[in-house]
């Protein structure tokens, strides 16, 4: 376990998504909770990513049927 003392709950939002996925990447199953202001700012960094990553993936889609649609399929 590592403890990192940050100057802000926006910081804490930050450096808990740097963390995440990491850890996810890394084969954990579970997490432990954060506590304190810690929370809304870690969950609002976590969405704030997850949009940007789920608006990458729809840009994606949507190019992709595009080719398709000029190729003629």
């Amino acid at each position: 376990m590592e403890v990192v003392i940050v100057p802000s709950p926006a910081e804490v939002g930050r450096s808990v998504a740097d963390v995440v996925p990491q850890t996810l990447v890394g084969g954990a199953r579970t997490s432990g909770p954060v506590t304190g202001s810690s929370p809304p700012a870690a969950h609002q960094e976590l969405t704030r990513r997850a949009a940007g990553h789920l608006e990458r993936a729809d840009r994606h889609r949507h190019l992709a049927a595009h080719r398709l649609v000029r190729q003629g399929w």
